[in-house]
C-alpha cells in the first residue's frame, strides 16, 4: 500500500504534471490528479488484454476416444465404419432406425465415434492402431478396457463443464466488470464522453462550476470528477493538475482529451483486483475534511483545494465536494463510481478463480489422457489365456487346509498335503508348497502382472 501511494506521489512529479511557465495555483491538485487519474486508467483498462480468455484444447479428449476406439469390443462403436469413402446417411440410418426408442442418443454415439474413428483411419502412422479382436476380447484385459470407458465418459463430462465455464463464468468478454468500469469512468449507462450545456445531462453539467462539483453531479463518473478537478471555467487560467486544459462547459471534450492524455502518461496500473483496492485506498487517504464547514450545505470533504468552503472557480482552487456521500454511514461508498470500481475488483476476482478452475479442468484431461495411454499399452500387453482378473476375495488355503481332520480328505484337497507319516487323523493336514513361477512362462507375463498390481492404484487415484 505504502509504496502504492509512494508511486502516485512520484508520478505527479513527472514533467506531464508541470508547466511551462508557472501561474498562480499551478500543480497544486497534481498529487491528487495523480490518484484519480490512476482510477481513471484502470476503469480504462482493456478486461480481455489483461485477462486473456483461456481456450480449451480438445485434444486430450480426442486422444482418449482413439485409445477407446483402438481397444473396445463394444458393438456399438466397434460396428462404427472408420472408411472415409463410407455412405453416412445410410450407414447411420442402418445403424440408428429412426423407429428405434433411443434413436436420438443412438445417432449421437455414432456421430461421436464416426468421428474419432475416420479421423484415426486418414493418419497415415496412427498413434494407438486398433488391436486385434484376440486382444480386444482377452479376459485379461477386460478390467483394462472397461476403465477405458470409464475414463472416457470421466473425460467428456470433464471437457463440457470445463468448456462451459471457458464460455462464460471464466469469460472476460461477458464479466460484469466490464459494464461496472465503463459506469465508473462515463456514468451509469454511458461509455463515451458527453459534454454537458448547462443543467444538460452529461459531463460537467451544472449551470455553474460550484453546482457541477457538488452532489448530485459529483461522483456520478471519474470523468465529471477529473473536470472538477483539474479544469478551470473560461474566466481563469492555469494548470492546477499540471495539465493545460481551460474552457469548463465550452470546450469540455477538448479539455477532457488533454486530461486523459496526461493520465495516460503518468501510470498505466494492471488490472487486477489488488490494484484496484489500492487505488480506491489510496483515494480515500487524499481526501480533506473542514470540520469549520457545514456538512449539508459547503464542501466539508473534498479533493483538491477549496474557496470558501466551496468547489467554485479560482484557477488556483478547484475541488471536488464528496460531502453528499459523507453525510451517512456510507462514507466513500456513496460515491457511485467509487462503488462501481469496488464491485469491478470483486467480479475480477472471481474471474481469476474461474479461468484457474478452467486451467485445472485442461490439467485434469491431460492426466486422464496419460492414464488412457497407459492402459492401451496394458490391453495391448495383457497375458492372452488367462482368465480375467477378479477383485473377489479368495478362501485362503491354509484355512481351508486346516479343516480337515483326516487323511483321505486332507489328500483329496488338490492344494493340501498330509505331513504325517505315522497318523491318519489330527492337525497334519496343510497346504502344499508352490514355486512361484512366471505369467505364461515369459519375462513378458511378470511384467504384466506387475502392471495388473499397480493398476487399481493408477485408477483410484485417476477416478476419484
Amino acid at each position: 500500500m505504502i509504496n502504492f501511494i509512494l508511486a502516485l506521489l512520484l508520478a505527479s512529479q513527472s514533467p506531464a504534471f508541470k508547466a511551462t511557465e508557472a501561474a498562480n495555483g499551478d500543480g497544486t491538485n497534481a498529487a491528487d490528479f495523480a490518484v484519480l487519474c490512476t482510477l481513471e486508467r484502470l476503469a480504462s483498462a482493456d478486461i480481455e488484454a489483461a485477462y486473456p480468455k483461456v481456450a480449451t484444447p480438445t485434444a486430450a479428449l480426442t486422444e482418449i476416444r482413439e485409445i477407446v476406439a483402438a481397444t473396445t469390443n463394444t458393438k456399438n462403436i466397434t460396428q462404427v465404419p472408420a472408411d472415409s469413402a463410407t455412405d453416412e446417411q445410410q450407414a447411420r440410418q442402418q445403424a440408428c432406425p429412426t423407429s428405434a426408442e433411443n434413436a436420438g442418443a443412438c445417432i449421437s454415439n455414432w456421430n461421436k465415434w464416426r468421428e474419432v474413428k475416420k479421423n484415426a483411419a486418414l493418419t497415415q502412422q496412427p498413434k494407438y492402431p486398433p488391436l486385434p479382436i484376440a486382444r480386444r476380447e482377452n479376459p485379461a484385459a477386460t478390467g483394462f478396457i472397461r476403465a477405458l470407458h470409464d475414463i472416457e465418459a470421466h473425460a467428456t463430462t470433464e471437457h463440457s463443464n470445463t468448456q462451459a465455464k471457458a464460455e462464460a463464468s471464466a469469460n472476460p468478454a461477458v464479466n460484469e466488470a466490464k459494464t461496472k468500469l465503463t459506469n465508473a469512468k462515463f456514468g451509469a449507462g454511458i461509455n463515451a464522453f458527453k459534454e454537458a450545456t448547462g443543467n444538460a445531462e452529461g459531463h460537467g453539467k451544472g449551470d455553474s462550476r460550484r453546482n457541477a462539483c457538488k452532489a448530485p453531479n459529483t461522483g456520478t463518473s471519474l470523468v465529471h470528477d477529473l473536470i472538477c478537478l483539474c479544469v478551470p471555467d473560461n474566466t481563469a487560467t492555469g494548470a492546477v493538475c499540471g495539465v493545460t486544459a481551460n474552457q469548463c462547459g465550452s470546450g469540455g471534450l477538448e479539455a477532457c482529451t488533454g486530461v486523459q492524455a496526461a493520465c495516460e502518461q503518468t501510470y498505466n496500473p494492471k488490472l487486477a483486483p489488488a490494484t484496484i483496492r489500492s487505488a480506491l485506498a489510496a483515494f480515500t487517504t487524499r481526501l480533506k475534511h473542514d470540520s469549520s464547514a457545514d456538512i449539508g450545505s459547503n464542501a466539508a470533504v473534498f479533493l483538491g483545494l477549496s474557496n470558501t468552503q466551496a468547489c467554485g472557480g479560482a484557477a488556483g482552487k478547484l475541488c471536488v465536494d464528496y460531502s453528499h456521500a459523507f453525510k451517512d454511514q456510507g462514507r466513500q461508498t456513496g460515491i457511485y463510481w467509487y462503488r462501481q470500481m469496488a464491485a469491478a475488483a470483486d467480479d475480477l476476482e472471481t474471474l481469476e478463480k474461474e479461468q484457474a478452475s478452467v486451467r485445472q479442468g485442461i490439467a485434469k484431461l491431460e492426466q486422464l489422457a496419460e492414464q488412457a495411454r497407459q492402459l492401451y499399452s496394458f490391453v495391448a500387453l495383457a497375458p492372452q489365456g488367462s482368465s480375467e482378473i477378479s477383485d473377489k476375495p479368495k478362501q485362503d488355503t491354509a484355512t481351508s487346509c486346516d479343516t480337515h481332520k483326516a487323511n483321505s480328505t486332507c489328500t483329496a484337497e488338490p492344494n493340501c498335503q498330509w505331513t504325517s507319516t505315522t497318523e491318519d487323523k489330527g492337525d497334519h493336514c496343510k497346504p502344499k508348497t508352490k514355486t512361484a513361477t512366471t505369467a505364461a512362462g515369459t519375462k513378458e507375463g511378470a511384467a504384466v502382472i506387475s502392471a495388473v498390481i499397480k493398476v487399481p492404484l493408477l485408477l483410484a487415484f485417476l477416478l476419484f
